[in-house]
C-alpha cells in the first residue's frame, strides 16, 4: 500500500512499517548528507559518494538514480532515502506518480 504524506516540505510515497522497525530500517539504509555531498555509509557500499557540484539540477538526481540502480548494494529503500534526501535539501519537490 502507498500512502501520500501531507502537510511536509514534499510528498513522499513509502511504505508504511511498523513503528518497532523504524529504528532499524533508518540506520540500515539512511545516507549521510555532509558538506561535501552524499555520503553512503554502508560497508558493502565501498565509501562511495556524490559530490553535491555533481547534483546542481534535477536532471543529474535522475542520472544518479540511474546509476545507483546498477549498484549491487543500492536498495529500492536506500534509494527511496537518497532522493528524498536530496530533494528536501535542495528544496524540490516531490511528486509521487498515481496509484
Amino acid at each position: 500500500m502507498i500512502e501520500k504524506l501531507s502537510g511536509s516540505e514534499f510528498d513522499m510515497a513509502f511504505v508504511p512499517i511498523s513503528l518497532d522497525d523504524l529504528e532499524t530500517v533508518v540506520e540500515r539504509n539512511v545516507c549521510w548528507l555532509t558538506a561535501d555531498g552524499v555520503e553512503f555509509p554502508w560497508p558493502e557500499a565501498g565509501g562511495y559518494s556524490v559530490e553535491w557540484s555533481r547534483l546542481k539540477t534535477q536532471k543529474h538526481l535522475l542520472g544518479w538514480v540511474a546509476q545507483l540502480c546498477t549498484k549491487r548494494w543500492m536498495t529500492d529503500i536506500r534509494l527511496n532515502y537518497f532522493i528524498n534526501q536530496v530533494c528536501t535539501h535542495k528544496g524540490w519537490v516531490i511528486h509521487p506518480l498515481p496509484v
